[in-house]
């Protein structure tokens, strides 16, 4: 069986199954080892199909599982039974037995769910997506499906966190995009002790 994690949040629906898988519990080897669910890795192509299906089965053996080809922006795609995958960076959906799947290495995996109305979406949210506004963009998204706001769940999964490597972290042109929304010190100065980038979009530690 596939790995994975929930959110306490997401978990307490009885109507809609979610999971943040982990890389355990599947068939791939070397650098791609376990469950690499990545179609566009280089991974050997029937390792990621058995991966992407053990990953399925374990929540849901009736659902159909939908992707997108992720490419950092901040697209929402609605999905309505198409059979092509778009370039997106979210997906939403008011279908029913449906899978949505986004893959995240570092970057931020964030559901959502309005279980009143019937809707779910998952967002890939990296730097850029977060900055140019995927989460906004996939609540509005859901709301043009007949979501509320007041009634969206949403939970970020594991991902890069605040107590990661400085070399990981954002480097400086991320930090200016982040500030020109709402500057911490002016211009000119330089960086003020606890203002940066990782304060206005905190993820959990993992």
């Amino acid at each position: 069986m596939a790995e994975y994690v929930k959110s306490e949040l997401l978990a307490k629906s009885n109507k809609i199954k979610h999971g943040f898988f982990t890389r355990n519990g599947g068939t791939s080897n070397g650098i791609y080892h376990s469950l690499n669910c990545g179609t566009y890795s280089n991974d050997h192509h029937e390792n990621i199909l058995k991966n992407r299906s053990l990953a399925l089965y374990t929540l849901s053996e009736k659902s159909k599982l939908i992707e997108i080809h992720q490419t950092h922006s901040n697209v929402v795609h609605i999905f309505d039974n198409q059979e092509n995958i778009p370039d997106a960076d979210a997906i939403v959906t008011d279908q029913k037995n449906i899978a949505l799947s986004i893959v995240t290495a570092d970057c931020a995996p964030v559901l959502f769910a309005d279980e009143e109305a019937g809707l779910i979406g998952a967002a890939h949210a990296g730097w850029k997506g977060a900055f140019t506004g995927i989460l906004e963009n996939t609540i509005s998204k859901m709301c043009e499906l007949g979501a509320t706001k007041e009634n969206i769940t949403a939970a970020i999964g594991p991902c890069i966190s605040q107590a990661a490597p400085a070399a990981l972290r954002p480097e400086r042109p991320a930090r200016r995009s982040f500030l020109s929304l709402r500057p911490c010190a002016p211009a000119g100065r330089r960086w003020r002790r606890g203002c940066s980038v990782r304060r206005r979009y905190q993820t959990p530690r993992t």
